[in-house]
Formats: structure tokens, sequence, C-alpha cells
């Protein structure tokens, strides 16, 4: 797996997972100031994004958190804050479940407890979404979710960005963490956990709309919420001072 570890004497370690489609460069615009800061920011390309291959045995949930468990574990880290982005935040919840006494701080940014829909209109939209992952061309779809992740004109440089991160993606692996994303249920399963969290997620967001995201934040005792106003579902990235205040406000608590 390709991780980027730009501070390996920065201390505390922060393990920044990233989105659908996408890779490390989704953290680009808060690392630097990691670095900065003093921190030690871990990031890798998931396996089958970027730079990383496919897993041998194949892509799951349970695989990817085994595998970055494994890669931490050769690191030395033993202890860290846990950031995910979308995708990277349903692993990160997966990773919590798993290895809770590892967590220091949990981030959870744009992302859900379950993708199962509230009403047609949802249910709808990921009908669509499936069906042109299932027959549309790989170039017509990549191009379709970079317009649906950054719709405003003055994120079109981000939008072409993505697009060419999706088509570079393992199309296997696309696939597979699609099915794996819709049966994601978090229920209860973080009833216990007691570190510190953070959900936050954009307004606009209208790939994981923020009323789901709220209900996220309900599931985790202590969860503080962050609504930006105007942020879609590429917050990192649309929305990158107001992330920022909210994240290192909540890194410096």
């Amino acid at each position: 797996m390709y991780i980027e570890d730009p501070n390996p004497s920065g201390s505390p370690t922060i393990l920044l997972l990233h989105g659908l489609g996408t890779n490390s460069s989704s953290w680009r615009n808060q690392s630097e100031i990691l670095v900065s800061l003093g921190y030690r920011p871990i990031i890798p390309d998931l396996p089958g994004f970027g730079r990383s291959p496919n897993l041998a045995k194949g892509w799951s949930l349970k695989k990817v958190v085994k595998a970055l468990h494994t890669e931490l574990h050769e690191k030395g880290c033993h202890q860290f804050i846990l950031v995910g982005l979308s995708m990277g935040g349903v692993i990160a919840q997966h990773y919590t479940i798993e290895y809770p006494e590892q967590i220091q701080k949990l981030v959870l940014a744009s992302t859900f407890a379950s993708l199962w829909p509230d009403d047609l209109k949802q249910f709808n939209y990921f009908l669509s979404r499936f069906f042109f992952t299932a027959f549309l061309s790989k170039n017509a779809q990549a191009e379709r979710v970079g317009k649906k992740i950054f719709p405003k004109p003055e994120h079109s440089v981000q939008a072409k960005q993505l697009t060419q991160q999706i088509l570079e993606a393992d199309p296997v692996v696309y696939r597979s963490a699609m099915i794996q994303l819709v049966l994601h249920r978090l229920g209860n399963q973080l009833s216990n956990f007691s570190q510190p969290t953070l959900v936050i997620g954009g307004d606009e967001d209208t790939t994981v709309f923020i009323q789901r995201q709220q209900k996220l934040s309900k599931l985790i005792p202590g969860a503080s919420m962050v609504i930006i106003n105007g942020g879609g579902h590429g917050i990192t990235v649309d929305s990158v001072e107001q992330f920022n205040q909210s994240f290192f406000e909540f890194l410096a608590d």
C-alpha cells in the first residue's frame, strides 16, 4: 500500500483516509499545515486507488481495515487520531469498531452511518448511481461523478482532477467499494466509544445529505457536529478555510 509519511518524527500521528475514487491528494490542503504544526500525518492511497494495488484476496471494508492495521503496526503507530472523508469515514468507523483502543480522536467528514434511502428521492438517486456504474462507459461515469461532487463553476479544475482519479482507480475495486458502502450499517456499534469525535459536513452535500450526517453524529456518544454553510461533498477541497478552522480547533482542544 502506498503511504505518504512526510513527518515521521512528528507527534501525535494522524491517519487521513480519502473517499471513493480519489486518493491521498484529498488531504493536500491539510497535510502541509499538519506537518508545520508538528503532527505526523499518515496518508495512504487505499487499496485499488491512486498508487496502491488491490488487495491480494479482493476488496472489502474488513480487509482494508486489516491491511491498514498491519501497515500502521509496521510503522510503530499504535495510537493515533483517525480522520475519514466519505468512504474513508466508513472505513474509519469500521476501524474504530475493530480497534477502539488505538483511537485518540475521531473525525468523520461527509460520511454516514447508513446509505439506506429515507425517501423516494434518495432511493432514485442511488438507483441511478448504480445504473450509471453498471451501464455507462467508465469515462462517462467518472465525468458524471466529478461534476456531481464539484458542481460549482469555480471548482471545475477539481472536478476534472477527480474525474481523472476515478479513471485511474481499479474498476473492480470501485464497484466492490460501492456495494460495501451500501451494505454498511453502523447501528449501535460505537455506542460505547468515549473518545472525542467530530462529525463535519456541508449543507450543500448532494451525495451524502446533511440530515444523514446528523444521524451519524447522534449514534456516537458525545460527538460534536459542525455544518459548513455552502460546503459540498468534497469539503476538504471546496470549503478549505471553513473545514480547516473546525478541524484544527478540534485537534488542538
